[in-house]
């Protein structure tokens, strides 16, 4: 009986053995996870990483990802599960599946952001800056994504298209979204992608939905700002214009105009990565861009920006040199200048001093300034002036150097001019605006304390609406609504929060007044938000205030009692609004979030 027992005792022995031979043998990860996989890669042998071999034209990387991506190198028949940091090639489609998102960087500058369920694919990506070039075409054949077209000053020439199997979508802006859906009661799919393993040397191939019997799908484009040229695949011939806030079906034929432009903003939700909070770089601390190279050109987006939050805001570059005045279904070009950046930088621009003992202040444009010369900035702490700042645009749109800076009674002493580090959000023939900082130690003479202005800063400037142009306007525009994307930064945190969204604001020319101001904006678990808030304009001027009595005004949900915005009009017709703000809970707190509103008539 013993003996028996022993057996059976050394028998057990092998299970937890087996068990783990069998936990430890290698299986193919396609054929667990293919329940997961759309009908494209059922049977597909996906890989957990890539390896490259042969030469391959790098086009961008993974810039964050939630969920799962497969992507499938097509000239070499591989497949495998991306993760963050992987790089895209030139030639690669990529897949995300069920309940997954990613964003992806090119080495342009440009970004798309990818619903779940979408197939998109890198037809052609030249990157030339040496020449000033730059050209992509990109390829979807179903699910939704959204562009950011970046257009920066190292390039002359930009080509930018995205086909889906019913239009071209040629790009005269920025922010779009793309939508190919089913059509009901029709097949949506091809034959797919069929890949055998790379180990058998056989290469992959993609069987593209056909056009013999008439498009099985449809596609939904949304334009932010810009315009969109959409013409047909198939005959090249040109479809229509696609203005900003609007969106048109090519299932339909039918195009909508609306000012909040709610398709956008839906597609943009649904393509956002959800990431943890974003980890922002201390202050001082070298910035890489996504790939890893220190960042030395003043106009690539710093690490210090919102990309890992998944939110758009740095990428957006408005390109288009009109602005355009719905009329019915289409547009008429309204007030165009024949340069596509304004000629003159009259603007407004704000900054957190930080390192300072106590807590620093908020320094902004009070008036209406010229930034191709020194002028001066107000600062404030808790309400009460506490010193100036000038600040030079160096012919540049946006600001260039502090050239002087004072605050508590004291010189802070920079020994040279410092200078700025900013970058553009957008540009049309009225306006530019982005962000700026300076994170370079500047000495208080008084105190021996290091000051800086390592918080984004905010800017716009260009053509102004002048006291002439104003007067014209008056009672011969009625009320005019504008509306627009709003940014903004809260205090908390070593390098604060980044918040975006939108606005929107009516203004009487008869009167003049601001009838109604509301903005909300959002990020990192922070928000602020102004609702039907009134304004006076200064006489004849396009500058104007928002009244701090009139509204709600709130920081993380909290009401605040300091509170400040203003701005002014841009374009001979008042085409376009600029608004610089801030909102604080009270004197002695933290809670404090500014920014800046940008938009269009």
């Amino acid at each position: 009986m013993m003996k028996r027992s022993c057996t059976i005792c050394r028998s057990m022995l092998w299970i937890p053995a087996l068990v783990f031979l069998t936990w430890s043998l290698p299986m193919p990860f396609a054929r667990s996870a293919e329940p997961l996989l759309p009908e494209d890669l059922k049977g597909v042998a996906i890989h957990d990483t890539f390896v490259p071999a042969g030469s391959f034209s790098k086009a961008g990387v993974v810039h964050a990802l939630q969920g799962r991506l497969v992507v499938v190198h097509r000239a070499s028949g591989q497949a495998f599960f991306a993760g963050t940091g992987d790089p895209i090639y030139a030639n690669d489609e990529l897949f995300t599946l069920a309940n997954s998102r990613c964003r992806i960087r090119f080495l342009s500058d440009d970004v798309v952001n990818m619903a779940p369920d979408t197939r998109f694919s890198v037809e052609t990506f030249l990157d030339r800056p040496e020449r000033g070039e730059k050209t992509s075409l990109f390829r979807m054949l179903k699910g939704k994504a959204v562009f950011y077209a970046l257009r920066l000053f190292r390039y002359k020439q930009t080509r930018f298209k995205v086909q889906t199997p019913t239009a071209v979508v040629g790009v005269r802006g920025t922010q779009f979204g793309v939508h190919v859906f089913g059509l009901e009661g029709k097949r949506t799919q091809g034959s797919g992608v069929r890949i055998a393993d790379s180990v058998n040397g056989v290469g992959a191939y993609l069987a593209q939905a056909g056009s013999g019997n008439g498009p099985r799908t449809g596609t939904i484009v949304a334009c932010g700002d810009g315009y969109l040229d959409l013409t047909d695949p198939i005959t090249g011939q040109r479809i229509t214009k696609v203005n900003p806030n609007e969106d048109f079906n090519t299932a339909t034929g039918q195009k909508t105009f609306d000012p909040r432009n709610r398709t956008l903003t839906q597609m943009t939700s649904e393509t956002e990565v959800q990431e943890k909070e974003d980890e922002t770089p201390a202050e001082g601390k070298t910035e890489t861009g996504a790939g890893g190279e220190d960042v030395q050109d003043e106009t690539q987006v710093t690490g210090e920006d919102n990309t890992a939050t998944g939110e758009p805001v740095d990428f957006t570059d408005i390109t288009t040199n009109v602005t355009t005045q719905q009329t019915g279904d289409e547009t008429e070009t309204q007030g165009s200048q024949p340069n596509d950046y304004p000629r003159e930088h009259w603007g407004y621009f704000n900054g957190i001093l930080t390192r300072t003992v106590p807590a620093g202040g908020y320094y902004y444009t009070q008036n209406l300034s010229n930034l191709d010369i020194p002028g001066t900035v107000q600062g404030f702490h808790d309400g009460s002036p506490i010193g100036t700042m000038d600040v030079t645009g160096g012919g540049a749109q946006g600001p260039a150097q502090i050239t002087a800076l004072t605050h508590d009674g004291n010189t802070v002493d920079m020994g040279l001019p410092a200078a700025v580090q900013s970058w553009q959000y957008g540009h049309d023939s009225y306006m530019v605006w982005g962000g700026w900082r300076q994170p370079i130690a500047m000495i208080d003479t008084g105190t021996g304390i290091e000051h800086y202005f390592d918080y984004r800063g905010y800017y716009f400037v260009g053509d102004h609406t002048t006291d002439a142009q104003m007067s014209a306007l008056h009672g011969s525009l009625g009320v005019v609504n504008y509306s627009g994307e709003a940014w903004g930064k809260h205090r908390l945190q070593p390098a604060g929060t980044d918040m975006s969204g939108s606005f929107t604001a009516q203004v009487n020319f008869n009167t003049p007044s601001i009838t109604d101001f509301d903005m909300t904006v959002s990020g990192g678990g922070h928000s602020a938000s102004i609702s039907n808030a009134t304004g006076n304009f200064n006489g004849n001027s396009s500058q104007f205030v928002l009244d701090d009595a009139s509204g709600s005004w709130h920081v993380d949900g909290i009401s605040a009692s300091l509170k400040d915005a203003r701005g002014t009009l841009y374009g001979d017709q008042a085409q376009k609004m600029g608004v610089l703000w801030i909102i604080r809970e009270g004197i002695g707190t933290t809670n404090t979030a500014w920014g800046m509103c940008v938009g269009n008539r």
